[in-house]
This record gives structure tokens, C-alpha cells and sequence, in this order.
């Protein structure tokens, strides 16, 4: 029976449909179109990545706000840049253009402590403020 299922299955494709799934065979293609709910395009993955602007921007504002109140804004947004790239080869470049990596660090953790305030006044539990933090950047 297993030889007669390869044989058919090994047929060149002269029009015919394909064959019907053995039982209990996984169906790979099915899967993934399953599976690919939020596919770019969709009105579902044009929410999410939205949602994500959002929350990024709303994020950004409060670093800023909070930076200038304590009065050092200049400094955060001499380092914006270096928030989503690499920084310089310090040995490559002037050292009045030099950044300090411990700086940049600091911004990102705040940045980061920013996006998780944001995403968790929208959520009630922490378990959900995980799982909404991965459905938008995981």
C-alpha cells in the first residue's frame, strides 16, 4: 500500500491535482497558510505594526520628557541616533565625536523600561504585557 502511495506521489504533475494527504501525514503547506494569519498586507499586520509605531513614539516622547526635566536633553538627543544602530569604532573616529557606550546603554535600558510602561497600560496582567510584547517585536 506505502508503494503504491509513493508511485502516485512520484507522478510528474500532467494537470491532475495533486494527491490527497496520506492519513496522519502533516500537511506543510496548509500549516503555514494556517499559520499566516497577519501576513503582510492584511488589515491584521498593518494594525500590529501600527500599534508598534505607536507605542515606540509614545516611548520616545517620555525618554525625551524625562531627559528634559532633568535637564540633560541635549545629551539624549546627541545619542538618539545610536539607539537602534551600533556606535562608532571609537578608535576610528575624533574624540570630541567619540560616544560613551555606558551612555548609550543607559538610553536603550530607559527606552526599553519606556516601551513596557507603554504596552503595560494596555494590558492587565503581567503574563499579557509578556505576550503582547512578543506578538509586537518578538
Amino acid at each position: 500500500m506505502l508503494a503504491e502511495q509513493d508511485a502516485v506521489a512520484a507522478q510528474p504533475a500532467s494537470g491532475s491535482p495533486p494527491p490527497s494527504p496520506v492519513p496522519g501525514e502533516f500537511d506543510l503547506d496548509a500549516a503555514e497558510a494556517r499559520d499566516s494569519y497577519g501576513a503582510r498586507g492584511s488589515a491584521a499586520h498593518r494594525f500590529r505594526e501600527r500599534w508598534a509605531i505607536v507605542v515606540m513614539e509614545q516611548a520616545l516622547e517620555a525618554v525625551q520628557s524625562r531627559a528634559a526635566q532633568a535637564g540633560v536633553e541635549s545629551q539624549v538627543l546627541r545619542l538618539l541616533p545610536y539607539l537602534e544602530r551600533d556606535l562608532p569604532d571609537w578608535r576610528q573616529t575624533d574624540i570630541g565625536d567619540a560616544m560613551d557606550s555606558a551612555e548609550v546603554n543607559n538610553l536603550r535600558d530607559a527606552f526599553r523600561v519606556e516601551v513596557r510602561r507603554v504596552v503595560g497600560t494596555t494590558v492587565t496582567t503581567p503574563m499579557a504585557l509578556e505576550a503582547e510584547l512578543a506578538e509586537l517585536f518578538g
